[in-house]
């Protein structure tokens, strides 16, 4: 009998202890946030006039981000201490970041403009940082209240490196 009600008692603490116990499972269903650093450095320009372009495929951004995900564009002017989204103004121009398909190809890619406004030339002459942040669509539909405007938000709750 005494082992009976101690089994029982073992069996009940097991289930309190268990049904006090939440066990939370983000599933991404195999889908991360990835990132792609590059650099333009003052050569790396094209244009004239204050409209100058900088153009490079991405290899994270694909037709599903692009159709139902997230892109976001950063800039650094302080090699990457700190980031803002873009557009922006900063050194007298405005940088605004264009995604897109390449018409010629089937890679996606991201072509970053400095426009001077009153500086016609030359283009930027300080290397600039750039780092995208492609969120697949489930991720985006997970997380839904994130200020995309502020990278550190983004970075920790995407888990970006």
């Amino acid at each position: 009998m005494k082992k009976t009600l101690l089994a029982v008692a073992i069996l009940i603490g097991a289930g309190m202890l268990f049904a006090s116990c939440t066990k939370t499972v983000q599933s991404n269903s195999g889908s991360q946030a990835l990132t792609e650093t590059f650099t333009i450095a003052p050569s790396n320009w094209t244009g004239s006039n204050g409209d100058f372009t900088y153009s490079v495929n991405l290899s994270s951004f694909n037709q599903d981000i692009h159709d139902n995900g997230a892109y976001w564009a950063y800039i650094s002017f302080d090699n990457g201490a700190s980031y803002e989204l873009l557009s922006t103004n900063n050194k007298g121009y405005t940088f605004y970041a264009t995604f897109d398909k390449d018409p010629n190809s089937s890679a996606y890619g991201v072509t970053i403009q400095a426009l001077g406004g009153a500086i016609t030339d030359p283009a930027p002459n300080m290397s600039i940082l750039i780092k995208v942040v492609s969120i697949p669509s489930a991720l985006v539909q997970q997380n839904t209240n994130v200020n995309y405007k502020d990278y550190n938000q983004v970075q920790r709750v995407f888990n970006l490196k």
